[in-house]
């Protein structure tokens, strides 16, 4: 299994597993059987989990993050009255062959992630924004 960051949003899909029972909480969860017979709460070895993004998502502006190619993006920050009414951040493409796209966060990573957050801002205090 890869390393994964606490915080870390990802997919989980859980293949080939036996359903037994909804569970008595009002949650929707649900009680499996794992391949090995296990039951319980435990993730049974089919499931398969894949990185949606990574623990530093969403970006903010100022963020200078980097694509699987290698490109890197700009976290910028829209904060125009006439057409919005709360600033936010978009992604600007650096020096790439990316023709300086910008566009929302979710369509790069979509588009071109996985993302890897190289550089974030600090904040007036010195914490991140």
């Amino acid at each position: 299994m890869a390393d994964f960051q606490v915080g870390e949003v990802v997919d989980i899909t859980i293949k080939g597993v036996r359903f037994l029972a909804p569970a008595e909480d009002e949650g929707g969860s649900v009680v499996i059987r794992a391949a090995d017979g296990t039951e319980g709460w435990i993730m049974p070895p089919q499931a398969e989990i894949a990185r949606v993004a990574p623990a530093e998502w969403p970006p903010q502006p100022g963020d200078l993050w980097r694509d699987r190619d290698g490109d890197t993006w700009h976290g910028v920050l829209v904060d125009d009255n006439d057409t919005v009414d709360e600033p936010y951040t978009v992604l600007g493409a650096g020096r790439s062959s990316k023709n300086n796209a910008v566009e929302e966060p979710g369509q790069i990573l979509e588009w071109h992630g996985p993302l890897a957050l190289v550089h974030r801002e600090q904040q007036d205090g010195g914490e991140a924004r």
